[in-house]
């Protein structure tokens, strides 16, 4: 068989302008790469029934994409939900096409999705995961929970894929240290959990630390808390950021928290040990693969306010020891620079 390259391959996800996790990495596989990717967006919009309405649409595009004999894999990406729905339907077609399917998993809510479904979706689920030519999953920690979880003997690390950064030779450690939430402003991100810790504990953390949001999701809602509880001067609210906004922030923050309750491996905090920050962030599956405690940041527990509040104040204890936390993050990220990242694509596409 002759070697497979990146335009052999077709991605299958939600449009790569939309805001969320698969969206993000699909935008840094397109910005990253000298190589052609091939792409069929199954989801253009917000709205849940404006995508239910347009998919069967959308599919006439997809037959002239799959028929395309250069076409060898299908690789698509998965969320849950709705998103396991349209992509078990075109893992049939694909099939049917005798293509070779990478069915790759980026929620870390996946299997309480499953767990929460009928027995109709589950075999779906099951039947999808055994027969798919590769499953990826996000980290170690991953590839073990479904290799106990599943009959899959067909798993595959790859990591998720973050812009090269050069190495920051001159850490500088603000006064009043700055900390940032990156992402999703929901409760399962955890970012009212920080809010509240910092309402709780506002006379100690008192013009020690500021606090800087930024995301899609709860803006309106989290204002109002903001200003309700006159945090103006502790917590700042930017909504959704990127480009040139997104790096500046990075470079002028000190420490980038993420107290979520369920993860893949968020592009968010890659995002932070690339621009060399420590991160305080959740004990789970696939944040454990990147957050060494007491090396690069601190591990907490979702929802626990103590834990939360003590990992604040490690660092506002312990500000010598942000350089070099900072260094250790940057030597992480390193394997989730493009051209490893596109290693492990090329690799995995010529096993299968």
């Amino acid at each position: 068989m002759s070697k497979i390259h990146f335009m052999n391959v077709l991605h299958v996800s939600p449009y790569y302008k939309l805001k969320g996790g698969i969206a993000s990495v699909i935008f840094n596989y397109n910005s990253n790469s000298n190589e052609k990717f091939n792409y069929f967006f199954s989801m253009y919009f917000k709205s849940k029934v404006l995508n239910f309405l347009v998919f069967p649409f959308l599919m006439f595009n997809f037959l002239l994409k799959i028929t395309n004999p250069k076409i060898a894999i299908v690789h698509l990406h998965c969320a849950k939900k709705g998103s396991f729905y349209r992509k078990y339907f075109l893992f049939k077609v694909s099939k049917i096409f005798k293509k070779k399917i990478v069915f790759h998993i980026h929620s870390g809510e996946f299997y309480s999705f499953y767990l929460s479904s009928n027995i109709l979706i589950q075999k779906m689920v099951n039947e999808v995961l055994e027969k798919s030519d590769s499953v990826i999953v996000l980290s170690s920690s991953w590839k073990n929970f479904y290799s106990d979880h599943f009959n899959c003997s067909n798993l595959n690390v790859v990591n998720n894929l973050t812009p090269f950064q050069s190495k920051r030779k001159n850490i500088i450690v603000n006064k009043q240290l700055k900390f940032l939430f990156l992402g999703e402003l929901s409760n399962r991100k955890g970012i009212y959990d920080v809010i509240n810790v910092i309402k709780q504990n506002i006379n100690v953390l008192n013009k020690k630390i500021k606090l800087y949001v930024a995301g899609d999701g709860d803006e309106n809602k989290i204002n109002k808390i903001i200003k309700n509880n006159k945090l103006e001067d502790h917590i700042t609210i930017l909504g959704w950021i990127d480009g040139d906004k997104k790096t500046h922030l990075l470079e002028n923050i000190d420490i980038v928290i993420l107290p979520s309750y369920a993860e893949g491996m968020p592009i968010a905090l890659l995002e932070a040990i690339s621009f060399s920050k420590p991160i305080i962030a959740s004990k789970i599956n696939g944040i454990i693969d990147i957050l060494k405690d007491n090396v690069n940041g601190k591990l907490i527990k979702p929802g626990d306010y103590d834990s939360i509040l003590n990992a604040i104040f490690y660092y506002v204890k312990n500000r010598d020891l942000i350089p070099a936390h900072a260094n250790e993050s940057y030597k992480i990220a390193n394997k989730f620079f493009p051209k490893n990242v596109f290693n492990q694509l090329t690799n995995l596409y010529n096993s299968i």
